[in-house]
């Protein structure tokens, strides 16, 4: 029964008891700032480690990337060159199909070229040469000339050696009244020559009612 009936008396100045409890709040402040601190230092390791092993993977990456990149230029590269020589072996091919001596064509065409027509366009691929020209037309109605050089001009360019299949595609008068000039256009098939070592000269036709000389 005594003791419950002690009574506790603190002798403490209020103060002291007020100093106690704040220092006790600041070190809980204290405690639970460590706390906070250490958990976003964790955070911040935990961000940090993610960072640095995306940045690895990146830059595996771009290395990666790079190395393609390297590969594809080099097949790009060696494509191009086989482009060439895939050309370049076209060209072989072609030459060595058509030996074709243009220099001896153009002066057996100025051989046989009658002195009424002339050209005004010569145009070739590797099997088929085009021929365009005109030809003076009697415009005073005192001659009848009509297509007849066109088909003189046939007749001659089938002395040309090398050439096959003639054909004229196209045999017209200008519109205009005053010009009695009529326009034709023939082709011909490029055939290959004979002899490589030999290359037989085409003589003048004999004069037919004109002289059958180069084209004026």
């Amino acid at each position: 029964m005594e003791e419950k009936n002690k009574i506790l008396i603190n002798l403490l100045p209020q103060e002291i008891t007020d100093k106690r409890k704040a220092e006790k709040r600041i070190i809980l402040a204290l405690l639970v700032a460590a706390v906070i601190g250490m958990l976003l230092f964790g955070v911040f390791s935990v961000n940090m480690l993610r960072i640095t092993s995306r940045e690895r993977v990146i830059t595996g990456l771009e290395d990666e990337n790079a190395k393609y990149q390297v590969a594809i230029n080099e097949i790009r590269i060696f494509q191009e060159k086989q482009g060439r020589v895939k050309q370049l072996e076209n060209l072989i091919a072609s030459v060595s199909d058509i030996k074709f001596v243009w220099s001896k064509f153009f002066n057996d065409v100025s051989l046989i070229m009658p002195n009424d027509v002339w050209l005004t366009k010569v145009s070739s691929d590797s099997k088929i040469v085009s021929f365009e020209g005109l030809v003076q037309n009697d415009t005073t109605g005192t001659t009848d000339v009509g297509h007849k050089p066109v088909a003189k001009w046939l007749v001659h360019l089938g002395q040309i050696e090398g050439l096959s299949d003639i054909w004229l595609t196209s045999s017209a008068k200008l519109k205009t009244e005053d010009d009695g000039r009529i326009k034709f256009s023939t082709t011909a098939k490029i055939e290959q020559p004979k002899s490589e070592n030999t290359a037989p000269v085409v003589s003048a036709p004999p004069p037919s009612g004109q002289a059958a000389g180069g084209g004026s």
